[in-house]
């Protein structure tokens, strides 16, 4: 009768570890679930331009981080004031918002942090990888960091090649070095001559410059292969303006 009891003693506590551990997976699974909703919110609410939906998603601390790397680019932020200070062209313009799609690959969580690894695939086609750091606030999951990788400008395609020239001609024209600023978008349009962007930034150098007939005739070559170039059409009325401006003949 005792090795009877030893052994039920024994199959209850068995039963009890199995039943520990399911409840521990399923509390799990639901923390993991609340907090790829979140994730999934904050990227409709930046997607619907719905700022305070959006800011409902994030620790707003100085602890919040948010890195931006690509091939022609990179960005961090650090503080959720200067997180919501840097996003306020974004909502508070008339363009479109951001589109995507997201697919998360998995969640960890250890106490009051998880960590989560995702795609995305914006509707302009590219593709990022992305890690989050979530914090746990009460009942709820907060995003405390982002980070991307935009993985499809790291790709050998003419687009990239034609975005990274044009990004180092804006370094050098942010320095002052204005001549090798125009040598690099000069480069950009051999390469690219179909590519209207690449005239338009030439433009941008040789009226830096101060050689207006130069910044009209591209600024024009830029037009001609975009219509809809906004920036093209105004920078050309200034500077047209400018030039009839003085050609008119001054009164004594």
């Amino acid at each position: 009768m005792k090795n009877v009891l030893s052994v039920s003693k024994k199959i209850i506590v068995i039963v009890v570890l199995i039943m520990s551990t399911s409840c521990s997976i399923y509390a799990q699974d639901g923390e993991k679930q609340r907090i790829a909703t979140v994730i999934d919110d904050e990227l409709t609410a930046f997607s619907n331009k719905d700022r305070k939906k959006w800011e409902s998603q994030w620790v707003h601390s100085d602890a919040v981080k948010r890195f931006n790397a690509r091939a022609d680019f990179y960005s961090e932020i650090f503080g959720w004031d200067s997180l919501s200070s840097a996003m306020n062209p974004y909502f508070t313009s008339q363009d479109e918002g951001y589109k995507a799609s997201k697919n998360i690959h998995d969640i960890r969580i250890e106490g009051n942090i998880a960590i989560a690894h995702a795609s995305e695939r914006s509707d302009d086609g590219a593709s990022l990888y992305e890690t989050l750091v979530l914090e746990r606030h009460g009942m709820e999951w907060k995003i405390l960091e982002m980070h991307f990788l935009v993985k499809s400008t790291y790709e050998n395609t003419d687009l990239n090649i034609e975005a990274c020239l044009n990004t180092q001609g804006y370094n050098l024209l942010s320095k002052n070095k204005i001549d090798d600023a125009i040598k690099v978008f000069k480069l950009n349009t051999e390469l690219f001559p179909a590519a209207f962007n690449t005239w338009d930034s030439l433009a941008e150098a040789f009226m830096t410059s101060g050689s207006k007939e130069k910044a009209i005739e591209y600024y024009q070559k830029s037009l001609d292969l975009n219509p809809e170039n906004d920036n093209a059409k105004k920078y050309l009325s200034s500077l047209k303006g400018e030039a009839n401006l003085s050609k008119t003949p001054q009164k004594n």
